[in-house]
């Protein structure tokens, strides 16, 4: 054998080898693609006949080690962030404009089955003796349209009031505070510059403008006044569950080579965190629903329950406060074929265990996900 060959067959060695040096062996690790890699089988088990072979061994081996093959993860990630890319390029993109992030609003006009589903909505609460309610927030370039450099038309549709349109003519009660929140925006910010969630300013009006609805229903409802709050300043963001202040999730994550322009953002946020809040006990539901149980003892005495995507987790800086109990079921992050569906009857079982009087739907103007609502 000559040395070409023998170099050859080296070369072919050490790349067969490659990917079992750079195993991933960590035993509870979590891919990219949102799910944990399997679990290692041992090829002999104890039973009670003593030790046998692991049953259908060679599948669940060759599964343990796909999943932490040399290069998957990277791979993994790279493969995301090219369907990431190509999602949003098929959408029309993301923008920086006048020192904000603002997207692509949707102009397609909401589903003429939205009447139907509203009316079906109304009568599965009527059914289960629940008083249900819709709340959705205005979209941020709605609000900020003079932010956007001609990218956006001044005149496009208004989802949130069309919405509210159809709803009222089913007589489904619906809260769409535009007037309220423009009108903050001469004063504070509503949404954070770098993330399309709202700020804590403008949550705590769309929370008086839920509590005012709900109150037309229920009379006593206690609305958190500002005093109640503990109020700080801050120039990141804090717009998800772990309350954790960052950069702002969309500006890095949905538009390209913005880094450097997050990080010297200089606007200041107002930021509130309620004085009671060792009063407010809260436990973990269902952690892939992101369903938390909230009880303070203080709150009016009726049990809701809050069905919505991520808007709802900076409304559990309010809401909680106003109620003796209540239920938080994010259906936009939940690791089952219900995720990103709005649909009450995908969540019924949750939903009457706790036996609620109230239901609050939430989620935004751009009406995709109401799409789905009432879908079994």
């Amino acid at each position: 054998m000559n040395w070409a060959n023998k170099i050859f067959i080296g070369i072919f060695l050490i790349i067969l080898c490659l990917p079992y040096v750079f195993l991933n062996t960590y035993d509870k690790l979590k891919l990219p693609d949102n799910r944990h890699a399997a679990a290692k089988t041992d090829i002999f088990q104890q039973s009670q006949n003593g030790i046998s072979i692991t049953s259908n061994f060679q599948n669940k081996y060759e599964a343990w080690f796909n999943d932490r093959l040399g290069g998957r993860m990277m791979a993994l990630k790279a493969n995301g962030r090219l369907q990431h890319i190509n999602r949003h390029l098929r959408q029309g993109g993301s923008y920086i404009a006048n020192d904000w992030f603002v997207g692509n609003p949707s102009r397609k006009k909401p589903s003429d089955k939205l009447s139907q589903k509203f009316h079906e909505l109304k009568k599965w609460c009527g059914d289960r003796k629940i008083k249900c309610y819709v709340a959705i927030t205005p979209d941020k370039n709605f609000i900020y349209a003079d932010k956007t450099l001609g990218i956006i038309p001044d005149k496009w549709i208004d989802l949130g009031a069309r919405i509210k349109k159809i709803a009222d003519a089913a007589s489904v009660p619906i809260v769409y505070p535009l007037t309220e929140l423009q009108e903050l925006r001469r004063t504070e910010d509503v949404f954070y510059r770098t993330d399309h969630h709202m700020t804590d300013s403008g949550q705590y009006i769309f929370y008086s403008a839920i509590i005012k609805m709900l109150g037309k229903d229920f009379k006593g409802i206690p609305i958190a006044g500002e005093s109640d709050f503990h109020i700080s300043k801050s120039t990141k963001v804090r717009a998800e569950q772990a309350r954790r202040y960052g950069l702002g999730s969309a500006c890095g994550r949905r538009t390209f080579g913005t880094k450097n322009w997050c990080e010297n953002q200089t606007a200041t946020y107002k930021f509130y965190d309620h004085k009671n809040s060792g009063d407010l006990r809260k436990n973990i539901a269902d952690q892939k629903l992101v369903q938390f149980v909230f009880h303070y003892p203080k709150g009016f005495p009726k049990r809701v329950v809050v069905l919505g995507n991520s808007i709802t987790e900076s409304l559990m800086q309010f809401l909680p406060y106003s109620f003796r109990d209540t239920m938080k079921i994010r259906y936009s992050s939940i690791e089952d074929p219900r995720a990103g569906k709005l649909s009450p009857n995908l969540f019924e079982n949750e939903i009457m265990e706790f036996r609620p009087d109230i239901m609050i739907i939430i989620t935004d103007a751009g009406g995709q996900h109401l799409e789905q609502l009432m879908d079994k």
